[in-house]
């Protein structure tokens, strides 16, 4: 395990490093695209689209036949939260990723690695008050932190080829990868990726974005309408961040998107999720998103925005299940609603390429604020949480830029919570950053 961390650790740092360095023969800016490209969605994250006047954050080069990219960015942030919830932590959020293509005959085959090296944070990730998902030891679930995402963030291969005058057919396998739900992963697109913390609304709209099984099949049309089902695995990675988890084919997913101008970007999607979280066995998820992203670019910057909506819903009232995983107990809280909403705004302005403003507004139902063995584990709460940031970029080099960024937060509970997170939650941060642009 020593020998693939460290394997894992050089692959990233040298990306980073070489990144920093000379552009290689043939490069382009990332900000310079053809034509085609400014008619043509950006990718999100796996199949997903952004508008296609975002901006490539991300540097391309050539070597014959073959197109290749690199992208990734390290945060490294010091945080303080206020009491009695809050705690004082420094920690990091980062990701590398790499990705080649080439034409096969009509059409043209791509390959996407993406990793992090956030597992080094321990399993309890970082602090985040009012954030919910997944276990840090497999029998308690997580609250008020953010789960370190796996080391594997993707590994995908996709094939897409030209159908018609003004169609495209496109597969998608991946086995660790995104399937058809969702908006584009908080982590790639423009107006949440410069925010250092994630949204406390990941497990209503993105948190499918790291699945160990994807087969996803779609139809596009004049890149303006694209249809896409997926086949995955609708379970949430475990409690261990370093392991490669078992390939599963379990549960369905399907997406419309539309993107009418090179500004806009919409989608509307659902999945069937077998058996998502550990803590919840035999009982299945029915997941549904839609959100609008607008892209404006503007002389020497760029403004983007996204608005999301989700909603869990599950198979029926949470209940005490014929069996547990060895270790887990729980208390259920008869006749709770089974749906849980949840609704994310979010912006992201660039000013002359050096400083940067982001802002993201979000209100959830949330569960599991409590200990597993807590009576209240399963009661449901309305909160929400304002956060604000900026980044000022003191150094530019040749495909990367260096900076340092500061943030806050405001949290609003309801009077059930006050005696456990205080009247008026908040939180702040200071980060250094590096990105791959």
């Amino acid at each position: 395990m020593i020998t693939i961390r460290r394997a894992l650790t050089r692959v990233i740092l040298l990306s980073l490093t070489y990144a920093a360095g000379d552009a290689p023969a043939q490069d382009h800016s990332a900000h310079e695209q053809s034509e085609e490209e400014a008619a043509t969605p950006a990718r999100g994250s796996g199949t997903s689209w952004l508008p296609a006047s975002s901006p490539r954050d991300m540097f391309h080069f050539n070597r014959g036949d073959w197109n290749f990219m690199v992208h990734g960015f390290a945060n490294f942030s010091w945080q303080r939260e206020s009491e009695p919830r809050g705690t004082d932590e420094f920690f990091s959020t980062n990701m590398g990723m790499f990705s080649a293509g080439r034409g096969v005959g009509k059409g043209a085959f791509s390959f996407r690695f993406m990793a992090t090296l956030e597992p080094t944070l321990g399993s309890t990730g970082y602090p985040l008050l009012l954030q919910t998902g997944e276990t840090a030891d497999g029998t308690n679930p997580l609250f008020d932190r953010q789960h370190p995402h796996d080391v594997l963030m993707e590994v995908a291969l996709s094939y897409e080829r030209p159908v018609g005058d003004n169609g495209k057919f496109f597969a998608y396998f991946a086995p660790v990868g995104d399937p058809a739900i969702g908006p584009t992963a908080f982590m790639h697109r423009m107006s949440g990726v410069d925010n250092p913390v994630a949204p406390i609304t990941h497990h209503w709209l993105d948190a499918t974005h790291i699945s160990y099984g994807v087969l996803t099949f779609g139809w596009s049309r004049s890149d303006t309408v694209k249809l896409e089902g997926s086949i995955f695995n609708g379970r949430e990675p475990d409690a261990k961040r370093w392991n490669v988890e078992k390939f599963a084919l379990d549960s369905y997913a399907f997406r419309l998107s539309i993107s009418p101008k090179p500004n806009w970007s919409l989608q509307a999607s659902m999945a069937r999720l077998t058996e998502p979280e550990r803590l919840h066995p035999s009982q299945n998820v029915l997941r549904m998103t839609a959100s609008v992203t607008y892209n404006r670019p503007l002389n020497r910057g760029n403004w983007q925005s996204t608005v999301a909506w989700g909603r869990n819903k599950w198979d029926e009232p949470p209940g005490a299940p014929a069996a547990l995983p060895p270790g887990v107990h729980i208390h259920f809280t008869p006749g709770v609603q089974p749906t849980r909403s949840a609704v994310l705004g979010e912006t992201g302005l660039r000013l002359r390429n050096r400083h940067t403003v982001f802002a993201r507004g979000e209100w959830a139902e949330k569960d599991e604020l409590f200990r597993a063995a807590d009576r209240r584990h399963s009661l449901v709460y309305n909160v929400g949480k304002l956060n604000v940031g900026y980044i000022f970029d003191f150094l530019t080099l040749a495909h990367a830029r260096v900076g340092v960024g500061a943030y806050g937060g405001a949290h609003w509970v309801p009077k059930d919570l006050e005696f456990v997170y205080g009247e008026r939650p908040t939180s702040y941060g200071v980060f250094f950053r590096f990105k791959i642009i």
